[in-house]
């Protein structure tokens, strides 16, 4: 171990172009070989090299932002074929993922293998999301095990959970835990005032940090499976803004606050306007009384972000340019004069 230790070049910090994930789990070079007394044989530890090893990765922000846009980008359009939306949520404080996970630190991370970035496996997010669905919202057996799947069968449910993943690079920070029983922990010892406690760093996802969440129907044709990704994305927002993902929530790690896009207000609108008329949204994004609801708009910014939306979605279709119809020729002159 020695003679591989020694062949490896010493780096004073993570190179800009590294993966942040391969170089946190698989290159540690901190080593150093601690001497025993009597008979024991020396061993390698990284002692209070820990901290170091943790901030080679926080002192600049992980993950490259053209990969991320991109990446998020595909899920957009994979959500619209799959009769989904993806939603946003920003860390509230401090996020921690994958600390069970075996590494020299002593806490592990989750590292996404190609990005590089910190990430929410899809599977915890199903479990997160189940457990609420089933310990706050009181849902019914038969309605968990058609949305989930039974437990322990391995067969799946109505509904896709995918990995959540971070918009654009991340910022990372180093915290602290300070277990004080240590012998009570790892050897069944009663606990004293007498033991001295050991700072334990770990690694955390700062706040602030925008991930992208996908909850989508299995079948999106299915009338069914689509109520049903509904209602878990219902779950998902209440799940993260009361009790957090990842690890250390009793504490109030993990939790996150939506964000409200402006296609959320077009959405919004195009549901309250198919009601209203027994209609398509389809039918609504394209008819006027969408047209007078975003030219009552009184903020210039929403008003503004509004009109990009719709108009993304109308070129999408082969409208924008040419507006078929007498109402879709009415509101292509709504958003013209009011965006003048």
């Amino acid at each position: 171990m020695k003679a591989l230790h020694s062949s490896i070049p010493d780096f004073d910090q993570m190179p800009a172009a590294a993966n942040a994930g391969l170089w946190y789990d698989k290159y540690c070079d901190k080593w150093r070989e601690v001497p025993e007394d009597g008979d024991k044989q020396p061993y390698w530890s990284l002692g209070d090299n820990k901290q170091d090893w943790i901030d080679s990765v926080t002192r600049a922000a992980v993950g490259d932002q053209n990969e991320l846009k991109e990446v998020c980008k595909r899920r957009e359009q994979l959500a619209r074929e799959m009769n989904a939306k993806p939603q946003l949520f920003k860390t509230d404080w401090r996020f921690v993922t994958g600390l069970g996970q075996a590494h020299p630190v002593e806490n592990g991370f989750a590292w996404h293998h190609s990005l590089g970035v910190p990430y929410l496996p899809g599977s915890s997010v199903k479990g997160m999301v189940r457990a609420w669905a089933e310990q706050w919202e009181k849902a019914g057996k038969n309605e968990t095990k058609r949305i989930f799947g039974p437990k322990g069968t391995g067969t799946v449910g109505s509904v896709i959970f995918f990995d959540a993943l971070p918009v654009s690079t991340v910022t990372l920070e180093t915290d602290i835990m300070t277990p004080h029983y240590g012998p009570w922990y790892s050897d069944g010892k009663a606990p004293g005032d007498w033991h001295d406690p050991v700072p334990i760093p770990f690694l955390t996802v700062a706040d602030g940090q925008t991930f992208q969440f996908l909850i989508a129907p299995r079948q999106p044709g299915i009338v069914a499976d689509v109520a049903d990704a509904e209602a878990a994305r219902i779950w998902l927002k209440d799940a993260l803004e009361w009790c957090g993902a990842g690890a250390k929530t009793a504490a109030g790690y993990g939790r996150f606050e939506a964000i409200v896009t402006t296609c959320d207000w077009v959405d919004t609108q195009l549901e309250k306007i198919s009601e209203n008329v027994h209609c398509t949204t389809e039918e609504a994004l394209r008819g006027k009384k969408l047209a007078k609801a975003w030219s009552e708009i009184n903020d210039p910014d929403l008003k503004k972000q509004a009109l990009e939306c719709i108009k993304k979605r109308w070129e999408q279709h082969g409208w924008w340019g040419n507006p078929q119809g007498r109402a879709m020729k009415m509101a292509r002159n709504i958003y013209d004069d009011q965006s003048t």
